[in-house]
């Protein structure tokens, strides 16, 4: 009997490991039919900008001396340059990285929703017929980026939610959810705002003695993620003290209230 629980046990995992390689297969493939080399535009050339510098120095330079919302995407920025140096910063280039992005927070949303066999697949439909998903992999701008941590930290916020893991698959639940946290509010200072409400929600919709017994077994993980956030705030309180901000090209009045709805349909 033991043997048998063993064997089906191997057997699942090896069909769901056979699954999620499938699915990030398929979604390389399809959203790679996204990325163009229509010509940057003006965001995008600052981006192609950014990852030019030969060196770190010269990089923080280039960024502090724009002083725009580039300045308030640390992380995003820094990756990018990292990526310049490996593939160079033609437009197909800065846009194909949005890849390492996407493609692992589908799967990860995928894999937290893996006990019910066709909802993986009904992700995976929707991520590969979504406009949005296409229009934002074919940006050099921290987008795809947000998108791909954000279901990341959701589908970390869902598993821990369920307590159906085993403590072993929870620390790795744990650590998707202080890693995805921290790479997304260092993405851009509006992801941190974001980032609250999902933990908000997450808060109000879990079970009380779930929340207690998740706080005193990984306490450390949660105090450290929360200075590391802290720090980053700082970061961002610096960089409004400098004159940061996003162009000011437009406004925002009573108007939008009526514009947004109209977009949205």
């Amino acid at each position: 009997m033991i043997a048998t629980d063993s064997k089906n046990a191997n057997s699942s995992s090896e069909s769901l490991a056979g699954r999620i390689c499938f699915f990030a297969a398929g979604l390389v493939l399809v959203f790679a039919l996204a990325i163009s080399q229509q010509s940057f535009w003006i965001d995008e050339l600052y981006t192609a900008l950014a990852a030019q510098p030969p060196t770190i120095g010269a990089w923080w330079r280039e960024v502090l001396y724009e002083r725009g919302s580039d300045l308030q995407m640390p992380l995003y920025m820094i990756w990018i340059w990292g990526c310049g140096k490996i593939v160079g910063t033609s437009e197909v280039a800065l846009r194909a990285v949005n890849l390492f992005w996407l493609v692992p927070g589908m799967l990860a949303l995928m894999w937290a929703l893996a006990r019910d066999r066709s909802l993986p697949f009904a992700t995976f439909l929707v991520a590969a017929l979504s406009p949005f998903a296409w229009y934002y992999l074919n940006e050099a701008r921290p987008y795809a980026m947000q998108i791909g941590l954000s279901l990341v930290v959701f589908a970390s916020l869902f598993r821990l939610a369920l307590n159906q893991d085993k403590p072993s698959r929870e620390r790795l639940w744990v650590a998707g959810l202080c890693a995805g946290a921290l790479v997304l509010s260092g993405s851009s200072m509006l992801a941190m705002l974001w980032l609250g409400a999902y933990l908000g929600a997450a808060m109000l919709s879990t079970p009380k003695g779930r929340l207690q017994g998740l706080a005193k077994s990984y306490w450390p993980w949660w105090a450290g993620t929360g200075m590391l956030l802290f720090l980053l705030g700082l970061f961002y309180l610096w960089t409004l003290s400098l004159g940061a901000r996003a162009t000011t090209a437009g406004i925002t009045d009573a108007k939008n209230l009526f514009f947004i709805p109209y977009e949205l349909f």
